[in-house]
């Protein structure tokens, strides 16, 4: 190995941070899908069915991404195929103009570095 150069992560460090940041955000749409909406810079209270809306996309992830990080290879994958449709709601929200533009670029660097980090993992595993 040449001095300087850091060594890649393995496939499992990939797939814990895939799994991690899927689980962080799973856990604050529960918990309080107002405030991950305003960290992602939606401005506007959400009504009753917004709030359904993001609980259920928390569920999704809390238990694909828990059982991802147990290391069930079904969940990692799956984990990893979430995302492109995930990146194409988000698309299409903001083209619709129910999103705005900064919520719009979060959400797509998240979905993108879940998915890198899943696709590294999976290449050299």
């Amino acid at each position: 190995m040449d001095e300087g150069k850091q060594p890649a992560p393995s496939a499992e460090t990939l797939y814990r941070v895939a799994g991690t940041i899927g689980l962080l955000v799973g856990v604050g749409a529960l918990i309080s899908p107002g405030l991950l909406t305003r960290l992602y810079g939606v401005k506007e209270e959400q009504n009753d069915i917004g709030a359904f809306g993001w609980r259920l996309f928390a569920i999704r992830n809390i238990y694909t991404s828990s059982r991802a990080l147990l290391g069930d290879q079904g969940a990692r994958d799956a984990v990893m195929l979430m995302q492109p449709p995930d990146m194409a709601v988000f698309i299409l929200s903001y083209r619709a103009g129910r999103l705005p533009g900064l919520t719009t670029v979060l959400a797509l660097i998240s979905a993108a570095a879940v998915l890198a980090a899943s696709a590294f993992a999976r290449r050299s595993s």
